[in-house]
């Protein structure tokens, strides 16, 4: 259905379906690349027309909701998609890895390994200490 004009090119919903469609398909490596891993896609139906997107998703409701996935490892589809606000979107989101870091709070550190600048300080105060 390429060409076709329905007259909502360069609305809000026509962007959200063609960066939805870039994510996940798009040129862009980096982006693609963490949809992939995740093994997620857009509907046919979506994929092939904006129109259907529309027709599923209709018009958003207002300017400050974007889409969003309910479940954030689904696919792009009628059943799992909404217009959302930001916190809606907030509190969505997938756990993130916790990182470590020293003692004093100030080097990242990678696994269990301890801060060697910070080590030594510590050893150095607590020797004064006894």
């Amino acid at each position: 259905m390429r060409g076709v004009r329905h007259g909502w090119h360069g609305t809000p919903e026509y962007n959200a379906w063609r960066n939805m469609k870039a994510r996940v398909i798009g040129r862009r490596l980096k982006e693609r690349r963490i949809y992939k891993l995740r093994n997620i896609k857009v509907c046919k139906r979506w994929l092939e027309s904006f129109s259907a997107f529309l027709q599923d998703m209709g018009p958003k409701p207002s300017a400050k909701l974007s889409l969003d996935r309910i479940n954030n490892g689904g696919d792009y589809s009628p059943k799992n998609c909404r217009w959302a606000t930001s916190k809606q979107q907030a509190n969505n989101r997938r756990a993130r890895k916790r990182r470590e870091f020293c003692l004093k709070g100030l080097h990242r550190l990678e696994g269990k390994r301890q801060c060697r600048l910070c080590r030594n300080a510590w050893y150095r105060e607590n020797k004064k200490e006894n």
